[in-house]
């Protein structure tokens, strides 16, 4: 595995995008240094979306005083990037700029997103991209259109405003939502933001007159164009009123960013939310990622502070869902920024060890303190914490006899199973009479072999299986035994790795039985181990 996306959305109250992918990457890095990560901040249109759009266009951040939900003063935030503008609706009008006891879609107004709008268009912007998601208001955007209004038109009517003419809007959102009835705005989304049962059937209500003047006023309705039900009906006003194009938030971002171009030479991609289940799959960023990686054939891994519904998730496409939190975690515990981090990171550094490729260490000679052993022994110390290496332990293998090939002995069965789970082999052996050990050859003899009798079609469990050579010895430093054992290995069809490293024992190893790699040996076999880590 050489490069991995980490696409992660953020922990809504608790982490941003781009925190939760530093905590991933520093969990993979821990296990996996070697590994490229690309860490891309991602939002589909709510919390996050101005820092995502920031990273992947650049740009400023402009900052004007505008009103909030309840019309009181604050600071809110936009990117320009030349002549456009990109604005998140819940940094003027967002759900969190109130207090739980604060929370009145009766009374909150979208004013403050119409002042951000203002202000980019006087600023010059002609490409306006707003990211509907998270608001407060249910008001169908009547409180943004009065802002504008109020800014451009001296006699207060929409119809005198000239200032938008050449102003193009796309909205970013993934809500299909119509404005008004069942699966309209204040019925979906209004009682998430502090409203009754008594309050949604008059908002419901409210929006329906709306849409009803505005759509003989201009003459069109949008009312039940996909995104119209969008952050309280915001979605409704732009279309209505500024002909706005709706994209999925996500797909607008990740078009955005080239992801489709990050994604060619990536092993695995990473993304994640707050909760995930099966709403997940249901146009979350999450599921937009996975679509894209599907394409292009790469895995997708994914993480969450809560998983339900795991196996819709795995059924989905993902290749694991993997909870953050341990079982019993307190919420309150759960969300502190410094608790989620930390459990992101552990997590993937538990994931990051089944992930590092499995390598399996052939030794050729039998000895427990053999040269070739001690080799092995120093090669996996260079390879460290990039990948699991365990030793294959075959002293039980039987000689190969076609009078108890099958069924398979059980010490050829747990044989096969160990070489089959790796992801590679690396053979350090000695060289014997200008050749490779008996056991050596009897090893890949059962290797070789088919698994059922008669079944030459079926690939062996050494087919196609990457392999590395090294060997510790006389003055020939195991050429022959290389050279043959190659040879071999390539007729029973492995994946032999050109570099090889030979090593000459010099008198001491011989009179005091321990091998002393000099500099120059030590620096071959480091460059073997590197170009190994890269062919696996």
């Amino acid at each position: 595995m050489k490069k991995i996306i980490v696409a992660i959305d953020s922990f809504k109250g608790c982490l941003t995008s781009a925190e939760a992918n530093q905590a991933a990457s520093e969990g993979i890095l821990a296990k996996m240094p070697e590994i490229e990560i690309v860490q891309v901040p991602v939002s589909d249109g709510g919390e996050g979306f101005l820092e995502a759009f920031q990273a992947a266009i650049g740009g400023e951040i402009v900052e004007v005083n505008v009103k909030d939900p309840l019309m009181r003063t604050i600071v809110a935030q936009y990117l320009m990037q030349g002549d456009t503008a990109v604005i998140e609706i819940a940094k003027a009008s967002g759900l969190t700029l109130l207090s739980p006891e604060e929370r009145n879609p009766m009374v909150a107004t979208s004013y403050g997103t119409g002042q951000l709008v203002v202000d980019a268009v006087r600023k010059g912007c002609k490409h306006i991209i707003v990211g509907l998601g998270g608001s407060a208001t249910s008001d169908c955007g009547i409180g943004m259109l009065r802002a504008i209004i109020d800014s451009f038109s001296k006699g207060g009517n929409w119809d005198d405003i000239r200032e938008l003419d050449d102003v193009r809007f796309t909205i970013a959102t993934d809500v299909t939502n119509p404005l008004c009835d069942e699966n309209g705005a204040a019925h979906v989304f209004a009682p998430q933001k502090g409203a009754s049962h008594d309050d949604v059937l008059a908002l419901d209500a409210r929006a329906k007159r709306f849409a009803e003047v505005s759509a003989k006023h201009l003459g069109r309705d949008s009312q039940n164009t996909p995104g119209a039900g969008a952050a309280g009906g915001l979605g409704y006003a732009f279309l209505q009123y500024m002909n706005a194009d709706c994209r999925s938030g996500i797909d607008l971002l990740l078009d955005t960013i080239h992801f489709d171009d990050l994604l060619q030479d990536a092993d695995l991609v990473i993304t994640g939310e707050g909760s995930a289940d099966c709403q997940t799959l249901m146009g979350k960023l999450p599921f937009g990622i996975l679509q894209r990686a599907q394409r292009h054939h790469i895995p997708v891994m994914l993480i969450a502070g809560r998983i339900a519904d795991e196996q819709q998730l795995l059924d989905a496409g993902f290749v694991r869902a993997a909870c953050i939190n341990p079982p019993g975690l307190p919420l309150e515990i759960a969300t502190q920024p410094e608790t989620a981090k930390e459990n992101i990171r552990h997590v993937m550094t538990q994931i990051s060890v089944c992930m590092m490729k499995k390598i399996l260490f052939i030794v050729g000679s039998l000895r427990e303190g053999s040269f070739n052993r001690q080799l092995a022994h120093e090669a996996e110390q260079m390879i460290g914490a990039r990948a699991e290496v365990t030793y294959l332990d075959y002293k039980d293998v039987p000689l190969m006899n076609q009078d108890i090939e099958f069924p398979e002995p059980e010490a050829v069965r747990r044989l096969r199973a160990t070489v089959k789970e790796a992801d590679a082999l690396w053979v350090f052996t000695p060289e014997y009479n200008f050749s490779y050990p008996g056991h050596v050859k009897n090893l890949f003899d059962w290797l070789s072999r088919p698994l059922m009798a008669g079944d030459y079609e079926t690939p062996t469990v050494i087919n196609g299986k990457k392999v590395a050579l090294s060997g510790a010895g006389g003055k020939m430093a195991t050429a022959k035994c290389r050279e043959k054992l190659t040879e071999l290995l390539t007729f029973i069809k492995a994946d032999v790795m050109e570099q090889q490293t030979g090593i000459v024992l010099n008198m001491e190893a011989w009179t005091e039985g321990r091998m002393i790699l000099s500099d120059e040996q030590k620096a071959t076999l480091k460059d073997q181990v590197e170009t190994f880590l890269k062919f696996v």
